[in-house]
Order: C-alpha cells, then sequence, then structure tokens
C-alpha cells in the first residue's frame, strides 16, 4: 500500500492529533482516578472523625449515667439511715430499768 504525496499531506497531521488525543484521554484518566482517591481520603477521614466522636459522646452518657447511678445509690443510703434512726424497735424500751 503506497501513499501519494496528498495522501501524506494529510495523514502525518491526523497521527499527531491522534497521539495528542490518546495522550489527553490517558492524562484525563489519571486525573479522574486522583481526584476520586482525593474524594474517599476525604470521606474516610470524615467518617473516622464522626465516629471518635460518636465514641466521645458515648462515654459521656456512661460517664454521667454512672455519676447519676452513684448520687442516686448515695441518697438511697442516706434515706435508709435515717429511716433506720426513726423506726423504733419493737421490744427494746426508751428508758432504762435501774431497780433491781
Amino acid at each position: 500500500m503506497s501513499l501519494k504525496l496528498i495522501e501524506l499531506q494529510i495523514a502525518i497531521p491526523r497521527t499527531q492529533d491522534a497521539g495528542k488525543v490518546q495522550e489527553k484521554l490517558q492524562q484525563q484518566s489519571q486525573i479522574n482516578q486522583s481526584h476520586a482517591a482525593a474524594i474517599e481520603k476525604e470521606r474516610s477521614e470524615r467518617n473516622r472523625t464522626s465516629v471518635e466522636k460518636q465514641d466521645r459522646t458515648d462515654k459521656q452518657q456512661f460517664d454521667d449515667r454512672n455519676r447519676s447511678n452513684a448520687q442516686h445509690h448515695q441518697q438511697n443510703r442516706q434515706t435508709h439511715d435515717q429511716e433506720k434512726e426513726n423506726v423504733k424497735h419493737p421490744y427494746k424500751g426508751q428508758r432504762i430499768d435501774f431497780s433491781g
């Protein structure tokens, strides 16, 4: 297959254009891949920090619950001790009999 001079005038610039288009497509795919990697990195970082924040709030709720339980237990103990002091013993008397 031989090419004539006129065909070469058209073919050579077209091959250069095809090379440029191919290079542009390769670069575009690399750019897309790096962009997708950056978005995924940002998303994973956001998810990781949101989990940490959630863990902190869970821990705070747990600590608050323990504090409120401890306070409630202490109040129950105080009221129980007060009730114990107020209750009269059924067979012990209030007076001491010294007569022998």
